[in-house]
C-alpha cells in the first residue's frame, strides 16, 4: 500500500470512529398541510414520493464546538429527494423549497405582540429574511441566504397560530431565488444555543412537535418546508400544478409581483437513525482532503530525514 493510500485509509477510518457509535433523528416530509390532504400515500393513492429528509445531530455527538458560548446546538442537514418536488410540477417555470421551520422552544420570547425584528429580548434575534444571521452558520452546500428568523412563530391549517403562538419558532430560509430545487444537492447548517444556554438540541425538537387546533385525528408536526413556485404574473407559467390533481390546489404566497404558489410539507414523524446514515459530502471530497494529510505527512517525514542529515 503507498502513503498515499494510508493516509486516505486512515483519515476515512478516523472519521468513520467519530460518527459511527452517535445518532440524530431523521424527519421526512410526506404530509400535505395545504387543503388538509394527509399523508401522501393515502393522498395519492400509491403515487407519490417524500419531498425531502430532514437529519438533525446533536453537536455534542460530532464534536462541534459552540463559538456563542452556549450549552448545546445542532446540526441540520437538508436534502432534497429524487421526484420530491417534481411530482408538482406544471412542466413550466420553476419549483424549489424557500424554507423549514422547526419549533426549538424559547427562542421567540417577544416584548410585543408582533413578535418583530426588533421586538425578541431573549438573545435569539431574528435576521427578518437578510442578513448574515446569528447563532447559526453555513458548513456546507446550498446556503442559507435568508438567515434564521427566530421569532417566526409560523401557522399553516391549523398547525399554529400566529405570532402570538411559540409555534414553528425559527424559519430557516433559503429564500425565494430558487437555489435549493431538486438538482442541488445538500444544505448543511450549524444551529447553535445563545450564551449559557441550552435551548438547541434533537431532544427539545422530539419534545415539542406543534400540535393542530383542529384536532380531529391530525397528526403532531415536528417540522414545516414551504415549496414554491416562481412568481409569473401569469398562474400558468408557475411552476406548481393548478390543475386539481391529487394535492389540490396550492396556495397563494405574497402579493403582486411577488405572487406565487406555495404548498405547505410537514414532517409529522421522526425515526432514530446513526449519524453515519446521514448524507455527507461526496466522497471524492474526503479522499482529497485525506490525500492532502498524506502529501503534507510525507512533506514531514522529508523534512525531518534533511534535518538529521545536515
Amino acid at each position: 500500500m503507498s502513503i498515499k493510500q494510508s493516509a486516505i485509509a486512515l483519515a476515512l477510518a478516523a472519521f468513520g470512529a467519530t460518527t459511527a457509535d452517535a445518532a440524530s433523528i431523521k424527519l421526512t416530509f410526506d404530509y400535505m398541510a395545504t387543503n388538509l390532504k394527509g399523508d401522501f400515500a393515502t393522498a395519492s393513492g400509491g403515487t407519490a414520493v417524500p419531498v425531502a429528509e430532514l437529519f438533525l445531530v446533536d453537536h455534542a455527538d460530532l464534536g462541534v464546538a459552540n463559538p456563542e458560548g452556549g450549552n448545546s446546538g445542532v446540526r441540520a442537514v437538508f436534502r432534497a429527494l429524487p421526484g420530491g418536488l417534481s411530482q408538482f410540477s406544471s412542466g413550466t417555470g420553476s419549483i424549489y423549497v424557500s424554507a423549514f421551520e422547526l419549533n426549538f422552544p424559547n427562542t421567540s420570547v417577544c416584548s410585543n405582540a408582533t413578535c418583530g425584528s426588533t421586538g425578541t429580548v431573549n438573545g435569539y434575534d431574528t435576521d427578518a429574511n437578510g442578513g448574515s444571521g446569528n447563532r447559526w452558520r453555513n458548513v456546507y452546500g446550498v446556503p442559507l441566504a435568508g438567515g434564521i428568523e427566530w421569532a417566526e412563530n409560523g401557522a399553516t391549517n391549523g398547525w399554529g397560530s400566529g405570532t402570538t403562538d411559540p409555534s414553528f419558532q425559527q424559519e430557516l430560509n433559503w429564500g425565494n431565488t430558487g437555489i435549493m430545487n431538486e438538482a442541488a444537492g445538500l444544505s448543511i447548517v450549524d444551529v447553535f444555543s445563545g450564551a449559557g444556554r441550552a435551548d438547541i438540541s434533537v431532544a427539545s425538537i422530539i419534545a415539542n412537535p406543534v400540535d393542530n387546533s383542529a384536532d380531529g385525528g391530525l397528526p403532531d408536526a415536528f417540522a414545516w418546508i414551504k415549496i414554491r413556485s416562481n412568481n409569473s404574473a401569469d398562474p400558468s407559467l408557475r411552476g406548481i400544478e393548478d390543475t386539481g390533481i391529487w394535492w389540490g390546489t396550492p396556495a397563494l404566497s405574497g402579493a403582486g409581483a411577488n405572487q406565487r404558489y406555495q404548498l405547505n410539507v410537514l414532517a409529522t414523524r421522526y425515526e432514530n437513525v446513526a449519524v453515519s446514515a446521514v448524507p455527507v459530502p461526496e466522497p471524492s471530497e474526503y479522499l482529497l482532503m485525506a490525500s492532502g494529510l498524506g502529501v503534507l505527512a510525507l512533506a514531514r517525514r522529508r523534512f525531518a530525514r534533511k534535518a538529521a542529515n545536515a
